[in-house]
């Protein structure tokens, strides 16, 4: 066994949800592990940072949760010496090339931890992308939007290996109803400048109705979420004015009893007499 190899107790480990770079836990999955657990599977190590005093989980939540709802007293670690800062910096780059998969809002979150940092958030756009294991361009892309949010100092940059200091410019933030700041509490679309700006000329109504369609996953975007909404209108109409359009399908294809419908046919598909 490795000398930083060991069997820990699972009641001395720090669960620190700063530490953690997830947006949530997948209890589905730790439901699974545990099951495997039980079943005799074996897991590979986690990662933890020891200070003298506590144990920070960097890398295995779902696991160490897992073990514990298993019925595990000890769970196999490797011990590296260091802070909870280190166990974050280690944190945000996990489940790159292993265990559950990271989604989008899990990468933005990475990559916002180090961006409102008051140290990491002067790194470079390419150290922190490789740190958090992203494009450079997604970190340019979150850091955008965070510091539209408020004023976070200087940015360093180092271009031919000469430091640089960049300031970043405080943008007044778009006036939205309350109900849809309320909506918008955990959803990515409230760090993005110009989705909020096309929110904010929507009425309040509309406002809500567009992030809830976000939200469900009916739209990826303010435009497209208004699109949606607008033909959800335009469909209701319909049916308000004529009641039978509700029985003819999604698509209404079929012609109403005693209405008449002539088929256009393309020119092009004409045959010449």
């Amino acid at each position: 066994m490795p000398e930083n190899l060991r069997r820990l107790k699972i009641s001395t480990l720090t669960l620190d949800p700063n530490v953690q770079p997830r947006v949530q836990i997948d209890n589905l999955k730790v439901e699974e592990y545990a099951e495997a657990w039980m079943d005799g599977a074996k897991f590979p190590p986690i990662m933890v940072f020891s200070d003298g005093k506590k144990h920070w989980v960097s890398d295995g939540f779902l696991r160490v949760r897992a073990a514990k709802k298993a019925g595990k007293k000890f769970i196999e670690a490797e011990v590296r010496e260091g802070t909870k800062r280190d166990a974050i910096l280690h944190s945000v780059g996990c489940n790159h090339t292993h265990g559950v998969p990271r989604t989008n809002e899990d990468r933005w979150r990475a990559v916002g931890m180090m961006v409102k940092d008051s140290e990491w958030r002067k790194w470079s756009d390419r150290e922190i992308a490789r740190r958090c294991r992203v494009a450079w361009s997604f970190v340019g892309k979150v850091r955008k939007a965070i510091c539209a949010q408020a004023q976070i100092g200087d940015v360093k940059c180092i271009r031919n290996g000469k430091e640089y200091s960049q300031k970043v410019c405080r943008r007044r933030k778009s006036a939205l109803a309350t109900e849809t700041m309320e909506l918008l509490r955990y959803n990515p679309l409230a760090d993005s400048p110009e989705e909020i700006r096309r929110l904010s000329h929507k009425s309040p109504e509309q406002q809500v109705r567009i992030v809830e369609a976000i939200s469900t996953g009916k739209a990826h975007s303010v435009n497209a979420a208004a699109q949606f909404v607008k033909r959800e209108d335009m469909l209701e109409q319909l049916d308000n004015e004529i009641p039978e359009l509700k029985t003819l399908g999604k698509f209404r294809t079929k012609s109403l009893v005693g209405c008449s419908a002539v088929a256009r046919v393309p020119p092009k598909n004409r045959k010449r007499s």
